[in-house]
């Protein structure tokens, strides 16, 4: 990782939206080990109360099958509102093949990761919100 990456990172929050225990975990490791600051909810409830009641995050990389609220869902009840609907939206899944049942998102990236490409997708939404 090259230092500009790192410097990118360091000031951008990502809440990572992942039912699945050993997956948030190694995701959490990787975004850390880049540079970001990471906050994790284990499902779109969690998430949507995190987004409402604290800062908001620079991005959101959200799985879609997740128990409670999925990601569908998520994805729908941000929408709903105009300051969380800014919040720059990655869908992380296996359904991601199936781009007619894909909700609205900035990048849709498909389960297994190619974690080269999700760096430069956050690196590059890092560098859109700096320029703000």
């Amino acid at each position: 990782m090259s230092s500009a990456s790192r410097e990118l990172g360091e000031s951008c929050k990502v809440l990572l939206v992942e039912d699945d225990g050993d997956t948030r975990e190694q995701l959490t490791d990787i975004l850390r080990l880049w540079g970001y600051v990471v906050e994790t909810a284990t499902d779109g409830e969690e998430a949507l109360e995190r987004v409402r009641q604290h800062p908001l995050p620079h991005v959101l990389l959200v799985d879609l099958l997740m128990p409670r609220m999925s990601g569908w869902e998520l994805i729908a009840e941000i929408n709903k509102s105009e300051r969380l609907s800014s919040i720059p939206l990655v869908v992380l899944s296996g359904c991601v093949e199936e781009t007619s049942f894909l909700p609205p998102a900035d990048a849709h990236l498909p389960k297994p990761l190619d974690l080269a490409r999700l760096h430069q997708l956050l690196d590059q939404l890092a560098l859109l919100r700096r320029a703000r």
